[in-house]
């Protein structure tokens, strides 16, 4: 990976901070006022003007009517807020590095860094600039950036380096971005939207790297000293002076609001997805997949509260693979077949698979496998469920069970000459002394205990149903099978 001299000068400065601190250092420890004694440990607020001081911020600081400049100071910020209401941010002398933060000054104010021993770094940041964003002297390090300035974005006299940027230049009204006059700018992977403004590379400067595209709504894009910065898309109303071998071929005007609309920097710094004043990264995310469940439209089928997608990632049974749990679908569902052709069943213990499409277990002693059906309905009130089985061996012993939940998320596993797909709680239906004709039926149909009164079951509740039976001389040399089983979604 290529390692810019510049980020490589930061990175080493950083990483050697917590070891170079001086004595008199300031540390956040709750969110608050620049000038509140609270708002720091020891009870202590820092000055305004940093001279020999150093400020390390973890919580959100809003500076008040004051400006904020680094004489000879070091000032790291991460994962917070800076914002300076009604004051200017210079750093005249040493380092301020900001790691993931929102940084902001007010109408107005400006982000100034002005010496040649000053250094200015922002990583993983959204920035907004109530004026000007200058570099005089110094180096100035951007990367992964969501960038608004007001007005003009300038490099008078220094080394900027901008890496992965959006910037929106002269977001009050107008603005340029310049590069002047013996300064140096190395650009990598960026994006530049000038609504009122021109894009400038002034005479003995030097530009370097690629731009992933430049849009100047009103504006020029101007080269007067040494570009060597490929530009990937442009969009230009007025003049253009640099040479067509850093451009495409055509300017690509209707492409524009597309490349630049994932970049949003009119925000907070804070994703607030939904807008409810929480922070995304504090809200319900069930499937950790970075957007809060509030911002992710989902079905909730149930009502309980959780998107069904959530509800399947912390086990909810799907059986039909449809994206909706089972409990929300009444009916019945067969499934746990014996072959595994049938979108992910456990193979038969011995490759005694039936033939595809069949409804049935695996094959038994007869060569085939028995089949388990249901008629009546799931009606808790008609209490008319019956459960059928066939093809299984005649004159064997058996008996209907149930269970609370699928095994193996309804695939099965090896059982003897079969599969066993019924598990959690179970519940056993009704013996069998002896299958007759292959052939046998639960409740009685001369009457019987419903099958949802056996289990408990309330609507909405899901049941999981087999019927086992004795297979000496099965194909696996097991002495008990398996029928399919059926799963039973029940209703009021």
């Amino acid at each position: 990976m290529r390692i810019d001299p510049f980020r490589f000068h930061l990175l080493a400065a950083s990483l050697c901070f917590a070891g170079s601190l001086s004595a008199d250092t300031f540390t956040t420890v709750t969110p608050g006022n620049w000038s509140s004694a609270a708002t720091w440990a020891g009870g202590n607020a820092p000055p305004t003007d940093l001279d020999g001081h150093d400020v390390v911020i973890n919580h959100d600081v809003t500076v008040v009517n004051n400006d904020i400049k680094l004489i000879a100071a070091t000032l790291i910020a991460s994962n917070c807020s800076f914002t300076l209401q009604n004051g200017n941010f210079t750093v005249e002398g040493g380092t301020a590095d900001f790691l993931g933060c929102y940084v902001a000054t007010a109408h107005g104010f400006s982000i100034q860094i002005t010496t040649s021993n000053a250094s200015l770094s922002m990583v993983g940041c959204d920035v907004e600039v109530g004026q000007n964003f200058q570099l005089s002297e110094g180096v100035r390090y951007l990367e992964d950036v969501c960038l608004v300035v007001d007005e003009n974005y300038q490099n008078a006299k220094g080394m900027d380096t901008l890496i992965d940027v959006c910037a929106l230049i002269g977001a009050d009204n107008s603005g340029n971005f310049q590069n002047d006059s013996d300064s140096s700018m190395h650009i990598e992977d960026s994006e530049f939207h000038l609504p009122n403004g021109d894009f400038q590379n002034a005479s003995s400067a030097t530009l370097t790297g690629n731009i992933n595209a430049i849009w100047c709504e009103n504006g020029n894009l101007q080269n007067d000293g040494s570009w060597s910065a490929q530009v990937a898309a442009y969009c230009i109303s007025g003049q253009v002076t640099v040479s067509s071998s850093f451009l495409p071929s055509t300017q690509d005007c209707d492409s524009m609001p597309a490349i630049f609309a994932p970049c949003d920097c009119s925000g907070t710094g804070v994703d607030d997805c939904d807008s409810d004043g929480i922070p995304d990264d504090q809200e319900t995310d069930c499937d950790s997949n970075g957007v809060p469940d509030d911002c992710e439209p989902s079905l909730d089928c149930d009502s309980n509260g959780i998107p069904d997608r959530c509800d399947l990632l912390n086990g909810a049974v799907d059986l039909d693979g449809n994206g909706v749990p089972d409990r929300c679908e009444p009916g019945t569902r067969i499934y746990c077949l014996g072959q595994d052709s049938d979108g992910g069943t456990m193979p038969c213990p011995c490759g005694n698979e039936v033939v595809p499409g069949a409804t049935e277990g695996c094959a038994n002693s007869t060569g085939v496998g028995a089949s388990l059906t249901t008629t009546g309905s799931t009606s808790i009130a008609a209490a008319d469920l019956a459960l059928h089985v066939t093809q299984a061996p005649d004159g064997v012993p058996g008996y209907f069970f149930a269970g609370s939940a699928p095994v193996a998320n309804g695939n099965g596993v090896p059982f003897y000459n079969g599969l066993r797909c019924v598990g959690g709680q179970i519940f056993r239906l009704g013996k069998v002394p002896s299958v007759i004709g292959g052939n046998a039926t639960f409740p009685d149909p001369s009457g019987g205990i419903p099958i949802h009164a056996i289990v408990g079951a309330m609507p909405g509740d899901v049941s999981y149903l087999q019927f086992w039976y004795r297979d000496l001389g099965g194909p696996c040399g097991g002495a008990a099978n398996m029928s399919n089983a059926v799963s039973v979604t029940w209703a009021p």
